[in-house]
């Protein structure tokens, strides 16, 4: 359950951070279509927060969980953790 949990999680991080990336890029390049479109669809119901910023911090804030609760934050979550203890 908890794999899943971290799994769950590790994803929603990638695919938030990737969105923000990707409008933010395209801000940058001026076409503002997709931007506007993940800001109106994706990110406006983030808006009901008190800091509108802290939608910006809440993969880091999952990452540094998940690192704390199971040792690895995850950042690419198609890659399985790779534990450094040996069992023995």
């Amino acid at each position: 359950m908890r794999e899943k949990i971290s799994l769950v999680l590790s994803w929603w991080a990638f695919l938030h951070v990737a969105s923000i990336a990707i409008a933010v890029a395209d801000w940058q390049i001026g076409s503002r279509a997709i931007g506007n479109l993940i800001a109106d669809m994706y990110l406006d119901p983030f808006s009901s927060f008190s800091e509108e910023l802290i939608v910006l911090y809440l993969p880091l804030i999952i990452w540094a969980a998940l690192y704390v609760l199971t040792g690895s934050p995850r950042f690419l979550p198609w890659r399985k953790p790779s534990h450094t203890a040996k069992e023995g």
